[in-house]
């Protein structure tokens, strides 16, 4: 599994994703994180709705640019050893997924001092 879908029960969870391509049409990106895969599975974070616990601070599709976070304190709450990560677009009006992959979490780990 590609390291940057391994993420940690506790921290933030940062991403970025640039692309050379014209994606000038895109616009409203929608980022969700479930529990599994298709809509049936408990939705565990999400940049939409009334509370939103993604942000999609720095997205610029003018510069190819796309980019969320979780904040550990939601992530803190995750009791998921895998999760579902989609992001959907709006491309010229229509409701597009760009990307959906697998993710691995690891349990938060103590650390002494």
């Amino acid at each position: 599994m590609r390291t940057d879908l391994v993420r940690v029960v506790g921290d933030d969870w940062d991403w970025e994703w640039s692309t050379s391509d014209d994606v000038s049409s895109w616009s409203s990106p929608v980022v969700t994180i479930r529990d599994g895969r298709g809509v049936d599975a408990a939705v565990l974070a999400t940049s939409t709705g009334g509370t939103p616990t993604i942000t999609t601070t720095g997205t610029n599709f003018a510069t190819g640019d796309l980019s969320w976070q979780v904040a550990r304190a939601v992530t803190s709450t995750f009791d998921v050893r895998s999760a579902w990560l989609e992001v959907e677009v709006l491309i010229d009006g229509r409701a597009v997924t760009v990307m959906s992959e697998a993710l691995a979490v690891l349990p938060e780990t103590a650390v002494r001092v």
